[in-house]
């Protein structure tokens, strides 16, 4: 089994990487991959059913489209005053604790959005959801060419 192992990963090493190439470290880019699919599923899931959510609040036609951009501009607003918070507690506490907790604190009150009973409590929930993001994945970890340099060197 272990010799099975070995030739797949180093037949799939000479397919995918050229002679001399470091590889990638698949152990920190795979989360990265992970949270950053769920950081952009989290923000645009709703858009699909939003409409017929606010009609179940009981809103007009007519105001229904009003009330689909407050909760789906809500999210987008909570991220536009918490960056620099995000960017601030990442140099201080480290950027892997902060990630975990982003992580954590986005799901929570993404569950949260899906046992909202009203317009008001669905906008509140969307905006703790975009202020618990903050752009924390791309932001503080992947957007940064320097981290990209040692993450890529040192692993």
């Amino acid at each position: 089994m272990e010799m099975i192992k070995r030739f797949i990963s180093t037949e799939l090493r000479k397919v995918i990487y050229s002679e001399g190439a470091t590889t990638l470290p698949w152990n920190i880019m795979l989360p990265l991959m992970f949270l950053t699919f769920f950081n952009s599923m989290t923000v645009t899931m709703v858009f699909s059913f939003l409409p017929k959510l606010v009609k179940s609040f009981g809103t007009s036609e007519v105001d229904t489209g009003f009330y689909v951009g407050m909760i789906g501009s809500s999210v987008y607003v909570g991220r536009i005053f918490c960056s620099i918070l995000w960017g601030y507690l990442a140099d201080r506490y480290g950027r892997k604790k902060l990630i975990i907790v982003a992580a954590s604190t986005t799901a929570t009150f993404t569950l949260a959005f899906g046992f909202t009973w009203s317009i008001e409590w669905a906008v509140v929930t969307r905006l703790l959801v975009g202020m618990s993001m903050g752009k924390c994945f791309k932001q503080v970890f992947l957007n940064q060419p320097l981290v990209l340099f040692f993450v890529y060197r040192i692993f």
